[in-house]
């Protein structure tokens, strides 16, 4: 499938692409050919639409000779030159505090597990980046500040300095009459009702990582009956939930289900994250991690039907990214590791995981925060200028180059499995965008009814 993207992407439909228009062949979610039929898509017009390969032609031999089809006229403009990567970090405004290296579970697909320590952000530290992104919010006129809890380990392990932070991130935030978010990524097990008061009090947006499914949760990170009763509690006090699952060989293929069992057991939470796992040794070469993303796909596709069905909104870091453009796969933040250094992601924490010093760009060094600009540069590379598979891809403006931790931890094949995975979910998503529109408007099943409009040649 991917190599007939890059055949007739890039050759057959040259004019179209080079304006960053982009014909796919989407045969294949009717039971057809590839090339049976094709979604025009234009990121940065906003634009997606169903053709036949005709239409699609005929849309290439106009721009061709130097007409752009009306059709393109109801899009937006977007000028990508106003799709930017922050130049310095003085107007970055979100903060991610990894609190700890110190974990009460033992995932088996732990990413920072080799890190474990006692090691703890201090107050003094917290207190320091809480005021560089109040400061960089009043230099440059943004409404606030957003404050993650996470950890190279479980976050709730250090309650008190989550405690310290709220309290002074709002005091100092109030005085600048800016506002603060808060949010947080925790495994669900030490949910307290001080914990939970804490949580309502200050409106938290709560994420959970749980497996949903009994079995796979007891095996890959234990205490389901534990974090099951605790998302219990935390949904009886109103307190709105994220529920994230990572997707491994134990449940690729069980999606759906935990999709129902969701709603049957949690019929609150409205937003669902299913998220392949990042795992280089057992899928170590292309051929099988290319078999565990199409098995992703494949049962992520009937999961998102019927989350619909349900009013729940699926979603990971490739599905429903269609309108989210970007020249970085990820926002550039403030992330700061207990050891008082500066990092551009988190997921790498300590000096002992893989790509630590790659990732670093400033610390905190006698009380004040110190930036690396060359390093801060280099970590905000813009692939989509610097790779030549990013410069030719259609997935470009949504993919941003790809998650830079990947690029660190994957071997090349193995990233570029990981990029086929993208570019299939977000078509994924722009199919099933079509056919939602499809569906209010007309009444009728989108995929039957262009199923039986395509011809017995397809």
């Amino acid at each position: 499938m991917e190599f007939f993207f890059n055949k007739f992407v890039l050759y057959m439909f040259s004019s179209l692409n080079s304006h960053n228009i982009f014909p796919l062949p989407v045969g294949h979610f009717f039971a057809k050919q590839p090339q049976a039929c094709y979604v025009i898509y234009a990121p940065l017009k906003d634009l997606f639409f169903l053709v036949t390969p005709e239409e699609a032609e005929r849309l290439e031999l106009n721009m061709q000779q130097g007409i752009m089809d009306d059709i393109f006229s109801s899009g937006r403009d977007i000028d990508a030159a106003d799709i930017v990567i922050p130049e310095n970090s003085g107007t970055l405004t979100r903060l991610f505090l990894l609190l700890n290296e110190k974990c009460n579970f033992h995932c088996r697909y732990c990413y920072s597990a080799g890190g474990r320590s006692k090691d703890e952000i201090s107050e003094s530290q917290m207190k320091i980046m809480v005021d560089q992104v109040i400061k960089n919010s009043v230099s440059n006129n943004v409404a606030g500040i957003e404050i993650t809890f996470m950890g190279g380990g479980e976050p709730l392990l250090s309650l008190p300095l989550i405690e310290a932070t709220v309290h002074y991130a709002e005091f100092q935030a109030r005085e600048k009459g800016k506002h603060v978010r808060f949010s947080i990524s925790t495994n669900g097990s030490l949910v307290t009702s001080e914990v939970l008061d804490l949580f309502l009090k200050h409106s938290f947006d709560v994420q959970v990582s749980f497996e949903i499914l009994p079995d796979v949760q007891n095996d890959q990170r234990g205490q389901y009956t534990v974090v099951h009763s605790n998302i219990l509690r935390m949904l009886e006090r109103g307190l709105p939930l994220c529920l994230r699952s990572t997707i491994t060989d134990l449940n690729v293929d069980r999606m759906k289900e935990m999709v129902k069992i969701s709603v049957a057991d949690y019929p609150q939470v409205k937003t669902l994250v299913f998220e392949p796992v990042v795992d280089t040794e057992t899928y170590s070469t292309s051929k099988l991690m290319k078999e565990f993303y199409n098995r992703f796909t494949s049962s992520f596709h009937e999961a998102s039907h019927l989350a619909k069905k349900h009013g729940l909104t699926l979603s990971n870091s490739a599905y429903g990214t269609i309108r989210i453009l970007k020249k970085r796969f990820c926002s550039p933040i403030f992330c700061l590791t207990p050891f008082g250094t500066l990092m551009d992601c988190p997921n790498v924490s300590s000096p002992l995981e893989p790509g630590y010093m790659e990732r670093i760009y400033g610390n905190i060094h006698h009380g004040e925060v110190r930036i690396d600009k060359e390093a801060y540069m280099r970590i905000m590379t813009n692939y989509l200028e610097t790779d030549p598979r990013c410069q030719q891809c259609w997935a470009k403006w949504n993919c941003g180059g790809g998650c830079r931790h990947q690029r660190l931890v994957y071997n090349v094949s193995q990233f570029e499995a990981s990029c086929c995975y993208f570019k299939e979910i977000l078509l994924q998503s722009i199919i099933s965008d079509i056919a939602e529109k499809f569906q209010k408007q007309q009444g009728k099943d989108f995929f039957k009814h262009v199923a039986s409009l395509l011809t017995s040649k397809y």
